[in-house]
């Protein structure tokens, strides 16, 4: 991060906590949007270790919708709702995915202007 604005806001008499507000926080919002990204992304990939580990179970407690997709794929042969099913969770990724980066590029913009 550069200096620039952190002795700017020194001279000026900020306190610790104005400096982290308005000018940590903003500088690193696009930094915290893709880690969160990442992470999200990664939420909708785990499928292996819940379902080696419980395998969706006791009853659904540890169902993931992935699980649930796998299962109604692939054990109950029901491929047309588990086709349906798949497409929303694409859909949620999607939009969710979407919404980040215009908040990324909102907030990368206004920190660049």
């Amino acid at each position: 991060m550069p200096r620039e604005p952190f002795e700017a806001a020194e001279v000026e008499g900020a306190n610790r906590w104005q400096i982290f507000r308005h000018i940590t926080f903003p500088l690193l919002q696009p930094i915290i949007i893709v880690g969160f990204l990442l992470r999200l992304t990664d939420s909708f990939k785990i499928f292996d270790q819940i379902f080696i580990m419980t395998g969706g179970g006791p009853g659904a407690s540890t169902e993931l919708a992935t699980i649930f997709a796998y299962k109604v794929n692939f054990v109950s042969w029901n491929l047309g709702y588990g086709s349906a099913v798949v497409a929303v969770l694409f859909l949620i990724s999607f939009i969710l995915t979407f919404v980040l980066l215009k908040l990324m590029t909102r907030f990368t913009r206004g920190a660049v202007a």
